[in-house]
């Protein structure tokens, strides 16, 4: 194999991404994180694959071992603060695109179509319904108290876009759940409960989701901490309320031509 041919200017850019390594190794020990690279010499390097290689080495190497201490003195590695921003990003696509489907429809109470559009009333109350119009913020990495914290935020992210529509689909399963929940402390009959059953199953992931977000009386019903949570509210209203949503399913399916 022939000899790589040697100039300043290799000499130059080889020096300097080795004082970069440095710079990176000494930072990082500052912070408490123990790394190293084997560091070579000029004359070390016989072609100009082994000298490229140890290039796209180094930038790796500098990139993965970028780190950050917050607030709380916790050290955090900055490639992962990348991808959790990088993850609600695309989560942010992803509801952008569902709240551009349903955001301009009407909301509706009881079946019947309000002035409002769905965007609109469901910005006014910032609760969860909410956060489908509103943009997720990037990670406050200063709040984190452990790096487990930070881990568990990505684990979720990645869960929640890699498959978007199955948040959807316990979104149903769990407002079924809820209903039987009423059903059991007597604020629904037996049959009511079957029939509003028997129109939410009929209906797609994606016709469900339309109008769980376009109903207005599904809020005031149910109170819900996250989208795998319904708690009863228990008020002296949820009689009337649960009619409005029997009355909205039947209306729903009834104009989406959906056979139950």
């Amino acid at each position: 194999m022939p000899k790589m041919r040697r100039s300043y200017k290799d000499q130059v850019k080889l020096r300097n991404t080795n004082a970069n390594i440095k710079r990176t190794i000494t930072k990082a020990r500052n912070m408490g994180v123990d790394i190293d690279f084997t560091i070579r010499n000029y004359t070390s390097f016989t072609t100009r694959d082994e000298l490229n290689k140890y290039y796209r080495q180094a930038k790796k190497f500098v990139l993965n071992n970028q780190y950050y201490k917050n607030d709380r003195n916790v050290v955090f590695n900055r490639k992962d603060i990348r991808e959790a921003n990088r993850l609600i990003e695309k989560e942010n696509r992803q509801k952008r695109k569902l709240a551009k489907k349903i955001g301009k429809l009407p909301q509706t109470i009881g079946g019947v179509r309000q002035p409002l559009s769905v965007e609109r009333a469901n910005t006014l109350v910032l609760d969860d319904k909410a956060n489908l119009f509103l943009p997720t913020k990037k990670v406050n990495i200063d709040s984190y108290s452990s790096k487990d914290q930070l881990q568990k935020r990505i684990k979720t992210l990645r869960k929640n876009t890699r498959n978007p529509e199955k948040r959807y689909i316990n979104l149903r399963k769990n407002y079924i759940k809820a209903l039987n929940q009423q059903r059991k402390e007597g604020n629904l009959t037996g049959n009511q409960y079957k029939r509003m059953v028997k129109d939410i199953k009929s209906m797609s992931v994606s016709q469900f989701t339309t109008w769980f977000y376009q109903e207005g009386s599904n809020m005031s019903a149910f109170n819900y901490t996250d989208l795998g949570q319904f708690l009863g509210t228990g008020d002296n209203t949820k009689s009337l309320e649960l009619q409005q949503i029997r009355e909205s399913l039947r209306v729903f399916t009834k104009e989406n031509k959906i056979k139950g």
